[in-house]
């Protein structure tokens, strides 16, 4: 009984300021210009303000910047060292790995709604810096002490989101925010979030990210041993010429295709990168470009995902039919 009163409570304060500003904000978000009202008219002047500059580059400054640091070669092995233990924990510890991601990111929107605070009232200096990142700390032990009752709550964020979504889609479907039904509209946001919270406290989501854990990992695993094979004599031996590069490149070899990607690894420049064959539509053998380092990188990325899935969904299951579908939500 205390449980269901629990996931009841989640569900209340996530529905209960719905309608209060829900159906004028929905209403604000949707275009409300007609055809009527885009018309221009002949004598308007459309002539563009050249003092009025758009500045486009602080993403690709701090991409750039992104990426000159993992090019650094003296921290670059560190950087894949690091890479391949968290890609190990995300295929054998999935929920560990979203226990801390879920304390990481309540410790940041601590941070700066308290370093927002203390700013409000005087200049954010070093002392009142420490003392917002002490707030942080204090919320991420709180969260990391309570993570059942914060993933009921992500749930029931979720939850509401998506019930936000479809009423934006009744909306959007030609439905007026004032003439949808206010009961019919709070049943449908209460039974989303129910549905989530529920789906949450189920430990059904582990699943979900189990997969999704193991399939991140696998790359970042795959990467990594690629890129340590490459500072090896390993391709020496088999008298290939392996090319070197920073550990983001082999990360992102897996990923690109086509002429994006940058060859990196044993097999760069060699023989195995070109393959012959006759596809439909040719009247004869062709040579056509292929990535062998790519090829390799995906076969052992999908193996650990894989395992990763299988193993981590075999865990999940078998500690729910231990412990039950449902953990307390306060120690016993």
């Amino acid at each position: 009984m205390v449980r269901f009163c629990l996931l009841l409570v989640v569900v209340c304060l996530t529905c209960t300021p719905m309608h209060a500003a829900g159906d004028a904000s929905l209403q604000a978000m949707l275009p409300t210009h007609s055809l009527e009202d885009k018309a221009v008219a002949p004598t308007e002047d459309l002539t563009l303000d050249p003092s009025v500059v758009v500045d486009s580059s602080v993403p690709q400054a701090i991409k750039d910047a992104l990426w000159k640091q993992l090019h650094v070669k003296e921290l670059d092995w560190a950087n894949a060292l690091v890479v391949l233990i968290v890609g190990l924990m995300m295929v054998h510890k999935s929920a560990v790995v979203l226990d801390w991601i879920i304390v990481g990111a309540v410790f940041v929107v601590v941070y700066l709604l308290a370093a927002n605070e203390l700013q409000s009232t005087d200049e954010l200096t070093g002392l009142k810096r420490f003392e917002a990142v002490e707030i942080a700390a204090l919320g991420a032990w709180i969260a990391y002490k309570g993570i059942p009752g914060i993933q009921l709550l992500i749930g029931g964020a979720l939850g509401y989101a998506c019930a936000q979504q479809a009423e934006l889609m009744l909306i959007m479907h030609g439905y007026n925010a004032s003439d949808l039904n206010p009961y019919g509209i709070a049943l449908m946001y209460s039974l989303i979030v129910l549905f989530f919270v529920f789906a949450f406290s189920s430990k059904y989501h582990l699943q979900i990210w189990a997969v999704i854990s193991s399939f991140i990992g696998g790359s970042f695993l795959a990467a990594a041993i690629q890129y340590f094979l490459t500072l090896t004599t390993f391709g020496q031996s088999y008298g290939l010429t392996p090319k070197k590069g920073a550990f983001v490149e082999f990360l992102c070899l897996l990923y690109n295709t086509g002429s994006d990607a940058n060859d990196v690894g044993i097999y760069a420049g060699s023989k195995y990168n070109q393959w012959t064959a006759s596809l439909p539509g040719d009247h004869e053998a062709t040579t056509r470009p292929f990535c062998m380092d790519q090829f390799v990188g995906r076969v052992i990325w999908f193996l650990f995902f894989v395992y990763g899935s299988v193993v981590q969904i075999k865990k999940v299951r078998a500690q729910a039919a231990k412990v039950g579908t449902l953990e307390p939500l306060l120690p016993q």
